[in-house]
Parts: C-alpha cells; structure tokens; sequence
C-alpha cells in the first residue's frame, strides 16, 4: 500500500499541523498492537474521549483529503518505545477503515473518559436508578 505523501493528507490547508504522520496500513497495525499488549480492561464503561488539540487537528487532516471520507475513526496506538499515539483513519460509505487517509499524532492530553472526565460537568457521572 502506498503511503499517502503529506501534500495528498493536506490538501487545501496551508499549513500542516505539526507533529501529525501518515501512515500506511501495515504500520496502524503493529501500533495498535503494542498498545493492545499494554491495555488494561476498563472497570466502567466510558463514557466519553477527550481529544487533544492535536487529535483535532489530525482529524481535520484526514477529512480534507479528497475525496473527503464520510467520518474519521480513532484508534490508540503505542510506539515501540511505548509512546501513547493516536491513529486517525479516514471511514468510508460502507464503515470501513480507508488507510490510505490515515495518520498519527501524540496522545497525550486526550483518551477515554473515564479518567479523562469532567466530574464538575453538567453530564452525570452514574446511571440513574
């Protein structure tokens, strides 16, 4: 598979965010990996994610490609030094991965709500019952 070369990612966008990577399918693979083998089963459901800037501005990467996919996806990933990345890919009409709208940025700063919440927020923390 051909790696997406950064002009095809940024299409229209001046200035490419910094510290955003394309990615070919095969290299999605193995992060998401090493991030499985690391993984831990949550205890509560989540109930949210809290993305980073960069996280957001990956997203707006691979929706500006062209044609643009009809929603992005975020996996987790995890460099072979154990560095927390985010794996943006771009989803087609039918809900499948297109990896070759793909890329990666720094996690740190975003995931998963719980433990990314906020507790003080309008939004219940609890089912009622």
């Amino acid at each position: 598979m051909k790696v997406p070369e950064m002009d095809d990612l940024v299409e229209g966008i001046t200035d490419p965010p910094v510290g955003i990577v394309p990615i070919t399918d095969e290299e999605a693979v193995q992060l998401h990996r090493q991030y499985l083998e690391y993984a831990e089963i949550p205890m509560n459901p989540y109930r949210g994610f809290l993305m980073n800037a960069g996280m957001i501005a990956a997203v707006n990467t691979v929706m500006a490609t062209n044609p643009p996919p009809v929603a992005a996806r975020v996996y987790m990933g995890r460099e072979a030094d154990g560095t927390a990345v985010a794996l943006l890919v771009g989803v087609d009409r039918e809900g499948h991965d297109d990896f070759t709208k793909a890329c990666k940025t720094a996690a740190a700063g975003g995931g998963p709500c719980p433990p990314h919440c906020d507790s003080a927020g309008p939004l219940p923390t609890e089912p009622q019952g």
